[in-house]
């Protein structure tokens, strides 16, 4: 009997379970009425923009870069990504490096707002105008930076700080600054219980990238 992989809707709908699991959980523990303090989200973690890559640096091959478009709301889209060959900008990129696990957050236009984690393996970098999110200090896990994210009151309060006549703009000084009422006390008993939720969703997320381009593959065959 041929084997046969799990069908894509399978782990989306895992996924959709998990994370909104992980929001309650975190509502429940960490924004409580009786939160002792409201802090801004750089002392939870920062979010700086992306690498700015030249026109010149584009190619059709070598290393893949993450761009706004290919952020979906959950996760990475990473069947159309651009690629750098330049081994001088990717140098200059080092610190815009991914590897899994990080939340991302688009910084501009139509999708200000949007968020998403990085595939597990998937080995990339961040372009401009797309915000990385890092630890502020070893005690912050990757499981509380997205379950912030996962947080309606806080990216509808993060897309109402954006501005720009043309479009939207929102500034990783923002993010930064922005406050949230959060019991810091327990954010060491969060993350026990979310990191294990965390890693699961993240590990889905490989499987629906590789179930995701095969699909796009095959269609394209079918079609050609």
């Amino acid at each position: 009997i041929p084997f046969k992989r799990p069908h894509l809707g399978k782990f989306l709908s895992i996924n959709d379970n998990l994370a909104a699991v992980v929001e309650m959980i975190f509502q429940k523990m960490l924004l409580t009425q009786t939160a002792e303090e409201t802090i801004p989200l750089s002392k939870l973690f920062t979010t700086k923009s992306g690498y700015a890559f030249k026109s010149k640096d584009w190619s059709d091959t070598g290393s893949s870069v993450v761009k706004i478009k290919d952020i979906n709301g959950k996760t990475i889209d990473t069947g159309g990504l651009s690629y750098v060959e330049n081994v001088e900008a990717l140098t200059k990129a080092s610190k815009f490096h991914v590897s899994g696990g990080e939340t991302v957050i688009a910084l501009t236009g139509a999708t200000t707002g949007k968020i998403g984690v990085v595939p597990n393996k998937l080995d990339a970098y961040i372009n401009q105008r797309v915000g990385l999110t890092t630890p502020s200090n070893s005690d912050i896990h990757r499981s509380l930076i997205w379950s912030v994210f996962l947080q309606s009151d806080v990216i509808n309060g993060l897309i109402g700080l954006a501005d720009g006549s043309a479009q939207a703009n929102l500034s990783p000084t923002d993010i930064n600054n922005f406050e949230i009422a959060i019991s810091t006390q327990r954010i060491s008993e969060f993350q026990i219980i979310a990191d294990p939720l965390f890693e699961a969703y993240i590990a889905n997320l490989s499987e629906i990238s590789i179930l995701g381009n095969m699909r796009n593959e095959l269609l394209t065959e079918l079609l050609s």
